[in-house]
């Protein structure tokens, strides 16, 4: 009986604490330890129906990401036309430039500059061409350029791989950028044009500050995904514990993804390295820690061999904890090396140190 009432209790309190908003505050790190300042969490919005349609209501230009099993994520940003049609390609194409029309980011879009002003989100088909004076094209850094974007998000964003392009409106016409709520309709489909249903739709909810730091409020329970440019996204669903460290990894390098297998250290993986590095060094380490803590960052690489032939100190804060680690890394067993096509291939891996966790 103790038992039942204890279970019941249980319940009703994960029921109450579910259905009120928390406080959350989420670490996001990349996968050497660093902030991911540019990290972006998205909670769910809804799920689309039989015939694959989302109807939702939220602000112009916000931006969203359409998660699917079995497809590609695909990120969108919502704009002034209130019906959309957006295509998902299946995960693992082997021939995934044949649908490179499909995979348009935000990252990717050309930048608009609008009677001298960034414009995020400019959609050149809500005017006619009579709408528009003059547009030119530009893809080089220069004093215009430095002075519109200085400051806003995309100012360390390379301008020669994105374009800007600058827009001069007639006087008469004012842009076409609603600050209010709008009713949207998705339809989500695949590549050949049947709806997908039970995709999954997430609204940006907020951004991570310099030290990486995501505070919201949010139920929890509630499916989540961490997203930043150049990392493997990241989904969740929201637990009760409201201070939470997330790792990113950094998504696969072409040339990584040609490895068909990774180098082996004594029949085991990386984490089986690391566990004989900390066992060598912990001693040594111990007495290089400071109050503050001491982090070393090398990258190695393995040669065709399966010797560590490299040795590089990326970050250090400590001279005698660098020559312990650099040390090491030149004494490590051999390796069984990576194979790439059948034959023996360089490999690198990067690897954080920090002593105060040893």
């Amino acid at each position: 009986m103790k038992r039942i009432l204890l279970y019941l209790l249980l319940i009703t309190s994960y029921c109450s604490l579910s259905a009120q908003n928390l406080d959350y505050y989420y670490r996001v790190k990349n996968d050497a330890g660093k902030a991911a300042k540019r990290a972006e969490l998205f909670i769910e919005r809804g799920k689309t129906d039989k015939n694959g349609c989302f109807k939702m209501n939220a602000k112009f230009n916000r931006n969203i990401i359409i998660v699917a099993n079995g497809f590609n994520n695909k990120r969108t940003a919502l704009q002034a036309e209130p019906t959309h049609r957006v295509t998902l390609t299946p995960s693992g194409l082997k021939n995934e430039t044949k649908y490179s029309k499909f995979f348009h980011t935000e990252f990717e879009a050309p930048l608009y500059v609008v009677n001298g002003t960034y414009v995020k989100g400019f959609t050149p088909s809500n005017y006619t061409d009579d709408m528009i004076a003059q547009v030119t094209a530009t893809k080089k850094w220069n004093k215009i350029t430095k002075n519109i974007f200085k400051g806003t998000e995309i100012d360390d964003i390379d301008v020669t791989n994105r374009g800007v392009l600058m827009v001069q409106t007639t006087k008469e016409i004012t842009l076409n950028t609603p600050k209010n709520k709008m009713d949207y309709t998705i339809l989500v489909t695949d590549n050949e044009g049947k709806p997908i249903k039970d995709a999954v739709i997430y609204a940006k909810k907020g951004t991570a500050d310099k030290s990486g730091t995501i505070a919201f409020k949010a139920k929890a329970g509630v499916p989540a995904i961490i997203v930043a440019f150049g990392y493997q996204d990241y989904s969740f669903v929201l637990s009760e514990q409201c201070d939470t460290d997330v790792t990113l990894t950094k998504k696969v390098s072409k040339d990584d993804a040609k490895i068909s297998a990774k180098p082996r250290f004594n029949n085991g993986d990386y984490m089986e390295f690391r566990r004989w590095f900390e066992e060598s060094t912990r001693d040594q380490l111990l007495q290089c820690r400071v109050n503050e803590g001491t982090h070393v960052k090398a990258e190695f690489i393995i040669g065709k061999s399966g010797k560590v032939i490299t040795v590089n100190i990326i970050e250090s804060t400590n001279p005698r904890a660098e020559r312990i680690v650099k040390r090491t890394l030149y004494r490590s067993p051999q390796w069984t090396p990576a194979i790439q096509n059948g034959e023996t291939k360089k490999f690198h891996y990067v690897m954080p140190v920090n002593i105060s966790s040893l």
